[in-house]
């Protein structure tokens, strides 16, 4: 049987007297999109936190790529092959959209603080096999076009979308999207779409957090929906849209309209 790529066994993370996330457990296979959904509040984010390096969980355990990484900080889960997204988009506003997906490739960067202090041969090196690597990303997902223009002032599923690739300029095994759909309107959306199973396509998997029902639908191949810090049910969109706690405790009005379209 194969191992899945992030197993998350029992991890809770409390605040106080409250169970942001309550002894949660979920697996995600290499090379599909898996989705969390869950009314505001219920710990999405809490998790993808937790996953991720920027909490501490209170128990439980995260195992990513057969390796435990518990507790271990964001700068190592990126060079273990996880990069993540925020719901709230994080450019640096001021800077190119080069200068942006620079940044993330300079994970890769293999010299000392010293070789860049002093420019030495191995800074220049790198440094030329860095901007090469960003070059790539730019062309490979459409953003050569927009390279020179100041991040902000791009619209916003564009700027959505220099942030994902920001993300993949560090080279992921798993990409994690904290509600990548937020603010777009229906084209973007569709394109958010198309441009994340491409994204599958070129061998990454991507696990996301969504609320809008059309993308969780057409994407994903599995989601979990939590509540309260707990999951309610998990399986493919059919299966999960059907269950009755899930209809109850998510707006059962948001299946209906996905399933209609």
């Amino acid at each position: 049987m194969t191992s899945p790529l992030l197993n998350v066994d029992g991890l809770s993370k409390h605040f106080g007297g409250i169970r942001a996330v309550d002894a949660l457990s979920l697996q995600v296979m290499a090379g599909e999109i898996f989705g969390l959904i869950g009314p505001n509040g219920s710990g999405k984010t809490t998790l993808f936190n937790l996953i991720t390096g920027i909490y501490r969980p209170t128990g439980g355990k995260v195992t990513f790529k057969e390796q435990d990484v518990t507790g271990w900080k964001p700068h190592r889960m990126v060079a273990a092959g996880m990069a993540r997204t925020f719901q709230n988009l994080r450019l640096f506003g001021q800077a190119t959209v080069y200068q942006n997906v620079l940044l993330g490739a300079h994970r890769l960067a293999g010299y000392t603080l010293l070789d860049a202090l002093l420019h030495t041969r191995r800074w220049a090196k790198v440094e030329r096999e860095i901007a090469a690597h960003a070059e790539h990303w730019l062309e490979q997902y459409g953003l050569t076009a927009v390279r020179h223009e100041v991040a902000s002032s791009l619209p916003q599923g564009m700027q959505r979308k220099v942030e994902i690739v920001r993300a993949l300029s560090a080279h992921p095994t798993l990409l994690c999207l904290d509600e990548p759909a937020a603010g777009l309107n229906p084209t973007e959306t569709q394109e958010l779409m198309d441009f994340i199973l491409g994204i599958r396509s070129a061998g990454h998997t991507v696990f996301l957090i969504e609320h809008d029902m059309k993308l969780v639908k057409g994407i994903c191949d599995r989601i979990a929906v939590l509540q309260f810090g707990q999951k309610l049910a998990e399986g493919d969109f059919a299966t999960v849209s059907g269950h009755p706690a899930v209809i109850e405790a998510y707006l059962g009005r948001r299946f209906k309209r996905a399933k209609s379209h």
